[in-house]
């Protein structure tokens, strides 16, 4: 059993978004500013250019550092899991919601992301996303992989799931060629 929560309820305006953002043009006014610094010195234009934007630099920096220190401190610190996802040969149950291998029609998992500590990365687990399309209707959750609750101990349910046309080739292999697995 994996536990789940919810992408529905997650907004497109995230303070992670909003910082990588702003870091992206903190990097373009930085790149503006060094092909400024470029020109001949016989143009007075910009030293004041320069001049008048030195607390745009800093700041600049100072966002950019705050969204390094961000992503890496506090993103995904805190998830809140809200259900289970039950994979068995027969039918995948996600929060509660039964779904027979009979009527699925596409199923994909995204992301190989373990809990623990893999090469020197201390990951938290909860990057990986399944997406199930049955009857014309598509539902997402997010998932939490542990070393001892992840796809690869699934493999024979997983083939099942492939000799039944719901999950492709690619994605299977995918999951089966993980390294993050100790």
């Amino acid at each position: 059993m994996f536990r789940l929560y919810s992408l529905q309820n997650q907004s497109r305006h995230t303070v992670s978004g909003i910082l990588v953002r702003l870091a992206m043009l903190c990097i373009g006014v930085i790149l503006c500013m060094y092909l400024i610094a470029l020109f001949p010195q016989a143009f007075r234009i910009k030293d004041k250019l320069l001049e008048a934007t030195f607390p745009v630099n800093i700041a600049a920096i100072t966002l950019l550092l705050c969204a390094a220190v961000y992503h890496i401190a506090f993103k995904n610190r805190n998830k809140n899991f809200s259900g289970t996802m039950t994979l068995r040969p027969d039918q995948v149950i996600l929060d509660d919601a039964v779904y027979p291998v009979s009527q699925i029609q596409r199923l994909r998992f995204i992301g190989n992301d373990i809990r623990g500590d893999f090469r020197g990365f201390v990951s938290k687990g909860t990057e990986n996303k399944v997406i199930l399309e049955s009857n014309g209707s598509t539902v997402e959750f997010g998932f939490e992989q542990t070393p001892e609750q992840n796809l690869k101990n699934q493999s024979e349910i997983l083939n099942r799931y492939r000799s039944a046309g719901i999950l492709s080739e690619a994605n299977l292999l995918n999951i089966l060629n993980n390294t993050n697995y100790y």
